[in-house]
């Protein structure tokens, strides 16, 4: 699942990703699970994401055309009620992940999540992708709660690409995170800026699960323009 010149850091990482994202301007509302390798490369650690699904189609299309996310369709639930947190996904009509989630106190703050380099693939007028640094999103944490979570995988579908490689697992750590995320220093040309416009921040609550491997940064996949 990893390109060559990437592999796995020490120990073995991954972290699972379970994202819900406000409409905007740019796209529609959508929600998304996904897999982020902890990774490193001649000049060190990075993060690589190769399997999303995402339940709408524009996040598709923005996922592989700004990014090098490649992703694709599935039926995702997602949803915080009180001090619970549940989300599920379903590829090809078969619920394929389930998680439960206790949820602590809310906290103003907290740790960045998207911190450190995220390395991607990237069109080529050549047979293989490029790899590519993508430049790194502005982040204002707004509130963060610690988390305790049951995740369910289950087999039963096509194409579950990096789920398939996770173990499920019960009070596996993470955090429910609100943030607002900046791309104002984004390269243009990955962003899709047009005639100087101004780009607004956008509100995103994510609950990221990290200890599925060992212990790992918590590190979200992009999203749709804000």
């Amino acid at each position: 699942m990893l390109p060559d010149v990437l592999h796995l850091g020490e120990p073995a990482t991954a972290s699972l990703v379970v994202a819900s994202f406000p409409g905007n301007e740019i796209g529609p509302a959508f929600r998304e699970v996904a897999v982020v390798f902890h990774v490193a490369d001649v000049i060190g650690p990075a993060r690589h994401c190769p399997w999303s699904v995402v339940d709408d189609f524009t996040a598709v299309v923005l996922g592989s055309e700004l990014f090098g996310v490649a992703r694709s369709m599935g039926r995702i639930a997602f949803a915080v009620v009180g001090d619970s947190l549940t989300a599920a996904l379903w590829r090809s009509g078969t619920e394929v992940l389930r998680v439960k989630a206790a949820l602590g106190p809310v906290r103003p703050g907290g740790d960045p999540v998207y911190g450190g380099r995220v390395i991607s693939q990237a069109e080529s007028m050549f047979s293989v992708p490029e790899l590519v640094e993508r430049s790194r999103f502005g982040e204002t944490i707004e509130t963060t709660r610690a988390a305790r979570a049951s995740i369910a995988i289950e087999g039963g579908a096509d194409d579950l690409g990096a789920l398939a490689a996770l173990a499920a697992s019960d009070g596996a750590p993470g955090r429910l995170v609100e943030l607002d995320l900046d791309l104002a220093d984004l390269d243009p040309r990955e962003a899709g800026e047009t005639n100087g416009e101004e780009r607004a921040a956008e509100s995103v609550s994510q609950i990221v699960f990290t200890g599925l491997g060992g212990a790992s940064v918590m590190m979200p996949l992009f999203t749709t323009l804000g």
